[in-house]
Protein backbone atom coordinates (compact mmCIF):
# COMPACT_ATOMS: atom_id res chain seq x y z
CA UNK A 1 0.00 0.00 0.00
CA UNK A 2 2.70 2.51 1.09
CA UNK A 3 4.51 1.34 -2.37
CA UNK A 4 1.37 2.05 -4.15
CA UNK A 5 1.05 5.54 -2.43
CA UNK A 6 4.91 6.47 -2.75
CA UNK A 7 4.12 5.59 -6.84
CA UNK A 8 1.07 7.71 -7.10
CA UNK A 9 3.18 10.89 -5.35
CA UNK A 10 6.12 10.47 -7.25
CA UNK A 11 3.68 10.34 -10.85
CA UNK A 12 1.98 13.89 -9.41
CA UNK A 13 5.55 15.13 -8.57
CA UNK A 14 7.05 14.25 -12.11
CA UNK A 15 3.77 15.69 -13.83
CA UNK A 16 3.92 19.02 -12.31
CA UNK A 17 7.25 19.24 -12.84
CA UNK A 18 6.94 18.67 -16.42
CA UNK A 19 4.29 21.25 -16.24
CA UNK A 20 6.25 23.94 -14.88
CA UNK A 21 9.77 23.22 -15.87
CA UNK A 22 9.54 21.43 -18.92
CA UNK A 23 6.33 23.36 -20.52
CA UNK A 24 6.35 27.17 -20.86
CA UNK A 25 3.96 29.47 -21.89
CA UNK A 26 5.44 30.22 -25.12
CA UNK A 27 6.10 26.71 -25.91
CA UNK A 28 2.29 26.27 -25.64
CA UNK A 29 1.32 29.33 -27.70
CA UNK A 30 3.88 28.14 -30.60
CA UNK A 31 2.86 25.09 -30.61
CA UNK A 32 -0.74 26.50 -30.69
CA UNK A 33 0.21 28.89 -33.02
CA UNK A 34 1.66 26.64 -35.48
CA UNK A 35 -0.52 23.50 -35.65
CA UNK A 36 -2.45 24.50 -38.87
CA UNK A 37 0.57 25.84 -40.55
CA UNK A 38 0.17 23.06 -43.51
CA UNK A 39 -3.73 24.83 -43.96
CA UNK A 40 -4.77 27.78 -45.32
CA UNK A 41 -5.94 28.03 -41.73
CA UNK A 42 -3.76 30.21 -38.92
CA UNK A 43 -5.08 31.05 -35.25
CA UNK A 44 -3.83 34.14 -33.30
CA UNK A 45 -3.53 33.91 -29.45
CA UNK A 46 -3.55 36.81 -27.43
CA UNK A 47 -2.55 37.07 -23.35
CA UNK A 48 -2.03 33.68 -22.70
CA UNK A 49 -1.49 32.20 -19.71
CA UNK A 50 -0.33 29.05 -17.96
CA UNK A 51 -2.18 28.43 -14.97
CA UNK A 52 -1.93 25.82 -12.10
CA UNK A 53 -3.51 22.01 -12.64
CA UNK A 54 -2.43 22.40 -16.23
CA UNK A 55 -5.06 24.79 -16.68
CA UNK A 56 -4.41 27.90 -19.52
CA UNK A 57 -6.38 30.92 -20.32
CA UNK A 58 -6.78 33.50 -23.24
CA UNK A 59 -8.18 36.56 -23.33
CA UNK A 60 -8.66 36.37 -26.98
CA UNK A 61 -8.05 33.67 -29.74
CA UNK A 62 -8.92 34.20 -33.08
CA UNK A 63 -8.85 31.95 -36.41
CA UNK A 64 -7.79 33.19 -39.78
CA UNK A 65 -8.39 31.59 -43.45
CA UNK A 66 -5.89 32.49 -45.85
CA UNK A 67 -5.05 35.66 -43.10
CA UNK A 68 -8.50 37.14 -42.75
CA UNK A 69 -10.51 36.30 -40.00
CA UNK A 70 -13.37 34.01 -39.93
CA UNK A 71 -14.09 34.04 -35.72
CA UNK A 72 -12.79 35.56 -32.60
CA UNK A 73 -13.54 33.83 -29.40
CA UNK A 74 -12.96 35.74 -26.02
CA UNK A 75 -12.57 34.82 -22.28
CA UNK A 76 -10.87 30.99 -23.41
CA UNK A 77 -10.11 29.00 -20.49
CA UNK A 78 -8.67 25.27 -21.30
CA UNK A 79 -6.75 22.03 -19.41
CA UNK A 80 -3.91 20.71 -20.76
CA UNK A 81 -4.40 16.63 -20.43
CA UNK A 82 -0.85 16.29 -18.48
CA UNK A 83 -0.81 12.43 -19.59
CA UNK A 84 -0.68 13.54 -23.09
CA UNK A 85 2.15 15.37 -22.68
CA UNK A 86 4.71 11.79 -21.80
CA UNK A 87 3.36 10.89 -25.42
CA UNK A 88 4.79 13.93 -27.05
CA UNK A 89 1.24 15.81 -27.83
CA UNK A 90 -0.97 18.17 -26.27
CA UNK A 91 -4.69 17.25 -26.14
CA UNK A 92 -6.42 20.59 -24.91
CA UNK A 93 -10.00 21.05 -24.03
CA UNK A 94 -11.39 24.70 -23.66
CA UNK A 95 -14.56 26.71 -23.50
CA UNK A 96 -14.97 30.50 -24.26
CA UNK A 97 -17.79 33.67 -25.63
CA UNK A 98 -18.10 33.94 -29.21
CA UNK A 99 -20.67 36.67 -30.61
CA UNK A 100 -22.67 36.44 -26.80
CA UNK A 101 -22.68 32.98 -27.58
CA UNK A 102 -20.83 30.56 -26.01
CA UNK A 103 -17.94 27.91 -27.53
CA UNK A 104 -16.52 24.74 -26.53
CA UNK A 105 -14.05 22.30 -28.37
CA UNK A 106 -11.03 20.34 -28.36
CA UNK A 107 -7.84 20.18 -29.80
CA UNK A 108 -4.99 17.72 -30.24
CA UNK A 109 -1.26 18.58 -31.54
CA UNK A 110 0.47 15.53 -32.85
CA UNK A 111 3.55 15.19 -33.73
CA UNK A 112 3.63 16.12 -37.25
CA UNK A 113 -0.38 16.77 -37.63
CA UNK A 114 -3.98 17.62 -35.72
CA UNK A 115 -6.99 17.32 -34.65
CA UNK A 116 -9.49 19.62 -33.90
CA UNK A 117 -13.48 19.55 -32.67
CA UNK A 118 -15.15 22.88 -32.03
CA UNK A 119 -19.35 23.35 -30.85
CA UNK A 120 -20.99 26.78 -30.91
CA UNK A 121 -24.13 27.91 -29.00
CA UNK A 122 -26.59 30.99 -29.87
CA UNK A 123 -23.29 32.95 -31.05
CA UNK A 124 -25.12 36.04 -32.60
CA UNK A 125 -23.69 35.86 -36.46
CA UNK A 126 -22.89 40.00 -36.09
CA UNK A 127 -20.06 39.47 -34.03
CA UNK A 128 -18.51 36.55 -36.12
CA UNK A 129 -16.64 37.89 -39.23
CA UNK A 130 -16.88 35.24 -41.40
CA UNK A 131 -20.38 36.13 -42.86
CA UNK A 132 -19.38 39.51 -43.20
CA UNK A 133 -16.24 38.19 -45.58
CA UNK A 134 -19.24 36.49 -47.61
CA UNK A 135 -21.56 39.33 -47.80
CA UNK A 136 -23.88 37.53 -45.13
CA UNK A 137 -24.60 40.37 -42.97
CA UNK A 138 -27.20 40.87 -39.81
CA UNK A 139 -28.33 39.33 -36.90
CA UNK A 140 -29.40 35.80 -36.26
CA UNK A 141 -28.50 32.96 -33.32
CA UNK A 142 -25.97 30.02 -34.76
CA UNK A 143 -25.21 27.22 -33.82
CA UNK A 144 -23.01 24.85 -35.23
CA UNK A 145 -19.89 22.30 -35.03
CA UNK A 146 -16.37 22.58 -36.87
CA UNK A 147 -14.14 19.59 -37.30
CA UNK A 148 -10.21 19.27 -38.15
CA UNK A 149 -7.83 16.98 -39.17
CA UNK A 150 -4.46 18.09 -40.64
CA UNK A 151 -5.39 19.68 -43.82
CA UNK A 152 -9.07 18.01 -43.75
CA UNK A 153 -12.15 19.61 -42.24
CA UNK A 154 -16.20 19.59 -41.94
CA UNK A 155 -18.18 22.56 -41.06
CA UNK A 156 -21.96 22.25 -40.14
CA UNK A 157 -24.22 24.99 -38.87
CA UNK A 158 -27.63 26.65 -38.76
CA UNK A 159 -28.69 30.05 -37.98
CA UNK A 160 -32.39 30.98 -36.53
CA UNK A 161 -34.05 33.91 -35.73
CA UNK A 162 -32.35 35.60 -38.53
CA UNK A 163 -32.64 39.22 -39.97
CA UNK A 164 -29.92 39.47 -42.73
CA UNK A 165 -29.69 42.99 -44.34
CA UNK A 166 -30.61 43.78 -48.22
CA UNK A 167 -27.54 43.51 -49.97
CA UNK A 168 -24.77 40.95 -51.73
CA UNK A 169 -23.90 37.89 -51.32
CA UNK A 170 -20.43 36.99 -52.27
CA UNK A 171 -20.96 39.56 -55.01
CA UNK A 172 -24.09 37.82 -56.49
CA UNK A 173 -26.64 40.43 -55.95
CA UNK A 174 -29.73 37.98 -53.59
CA UNK A 175 -32.71 39.28 -51.54
CA UNK A 176 -31.33 38.65 -48.55
CA UNK A 177 -33.64 39.88 -46.00
CA UNK A 178 -36.57 37.80 -47.35
CA UNK A 179 -34.79 34.96 -44.75
CA UNK A 180 -35.02 34.29 -41.43
CA UNK A 181 -33.17 30.77 -41.36
CA UNK A 182 -30.28 29.04 -42.55
CA UNK A 183 -28.26 26.21 -42.53
CA UNK A 184 -25.14 25.07 -43.76
CA UNK A 185 -23.02 22.04 -44.67
CA UNK A 186 -19.05 22.90 -45.86
CA UNK A 187 -15.73 20.79 -46.42
CA UNK A 188 -11.90 22.33 -46.04
CA UNK A 189 -9.00 20.54 -48.04
CA UNK A 190 -6.24 22.98 -48.26
CA UNK A 191 -6.70 26.68 -49.17
CA UNK A 192 -10.44 24.93 -51.11
CA UNK A 193 -13.06 25.48 -49.10
CA UNK A 194 -16.03 23.44 -50.51
CA UNK A 195 -20.04 24.09 -50.25
CA UNK A 196 -21.41 20.64 -49.83
CA UNK A 197 -24.90 22.57 -49.48
CA UNK A 198 -26.04 25.71 -47.91
CA UNK A 199 -29.61 26.53 -47.61
CA UNK A 200 -31.72 29.76 -46.47
CA UNK A 201 -35.57 29.92 -45.84
CA UNK A 202 -38.47 32.56 -45.56
CA UNK A 203 -41.84 32.74 -46.12
CA UNK A 204 -42.51 31.20 -49.26
CA UNK A 205 -39.01 31.51 -50.85
CA UNK A 206 -35.93 29.28 -50.62
CA UNK A 207 -32.62 29.28 -51.56
CA UNK A 208 -29.78 27.10 -51.80
CA UNK A 209 -25.32 27.59 -52.34
CA UNK A 210 -23.23 25.13 -54.29
CA UNK A 211 -19.59 25.56 -55.15
CA UNK A 212 -16.15 25.98 -53.85
CA UNK A 213 -13.90 28.92 -52.48
CA UNK A 214 -10.09 28.44 -53.51
CA UNK A 215 -7.72 30.73 -51.60
CA UNK A 216 -9.96 33.69 -52.53
CA UNK A 217 -11.12 32.61 -55.31
CA UNK A 218 -15.48 32.22 -55.50
CA UNK A 219 -16.74 29.85 -57.21
CA UNK A 220 -20.61 29.40 -57.02
CA UNK A 221 -24.27 28.94 -57.70
CA UNK A 222 -27.08 30.31 -56.11
CA UNK A 223 -30.58 29.19 -56.36
CA UNK A 224 -33.77 31.01 -55.29
CA UNK A 225 -37.53 29.53 -55.43
CA UNK A 226 -40.33 31.10 -54.33
CA UNK A 227 -43.86 29.41 -54.06
CA UNK A 228 -47.55 30.45 -54.16
CA UNK A 229 -47.45 31.59 -50.83
CA UNK A 230 -44.85 34.03 -51.26
CA UNK A 231 -46.06 37.56 -51.03
CA UNK A 232 -43.51 39.97 -51.83
CA UNK A 233 -44.89 43.73 -50.65
CA UNK A 234 -42.19 45.92 -52.59
CA UNK A 235 -40.42 44.66 -55.75
CA UNK A 236 -37.22 43.05 -54.30
CA UNK A 237 -36.81 40.05 -56.53
CA UNK A 238 -36.58 42.68 -59.26
CA UNK A 239 -32.65 42.82 -59.37
CA UNK A 240 -32.43 39.33 -60.10
CA UNK A 241 -35.58 39.12 -62.70
CA UNK A 242 -32.43 38.63 -65.41
CA UNK A 243 -31.56 35.66 -64.06
CA UNK A 244 -34.92 34.18 -64.05
CA UNK A 245 -34.97 30.55 -65.24
CA UNK A 246 -38.50 29.31 -65.12
CA UNK A 247 -41.50 31.19 -63.43
CA UNK A 248 -40.32 31.50 -60.07
CA UNK A 249 -36.59 30.16 -60.17
CA UNK A 250 -33.75 32.15 -60.31
CA UNK A 251 -30.22 30.76 -60.99
CA UNK A 252 -27.60 33.22 -60.39
CA UNK A 253 -23.62 32.57 -61.37
CA UNK A 254 -21.49 34.13 -58.65
CA UNK A 255 -17.88 33.93 -59.75
CA UNK A 256 -15.78 37.13 -58.00
CA UNK A 257 -12.28 37.53 -55.59
CA UNK A 258 -12.62 38.14 -52.31
CA UNK A 259 -10.61 41.16 -51.01
CA UNK A 260 -8.14 39.55 -48.84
Amino acid sequence: MKKILFAIILAFLIFYSLWFIGVSEGFLKDLIQHSLQDTSLSVDIHDFRKGLFFNVTSQSVTLKYADKTLLSMEKMGGRIHPLQLFLMRVALSFDGEIGKGRIQGKLDLLSGGHQAHLRMDQANIEGIDFFDMIGLRGNGLLSGELKLNNERGDLKFSIKEARFERGSFAGGVAPLDLFDRARGAMSIKGKTLRVSSFSMEGKGIYARVKGEVIGNKVDLILEVMRDSSFRETFPLLSAIESYQVSPGYYVIPIKTVLSF
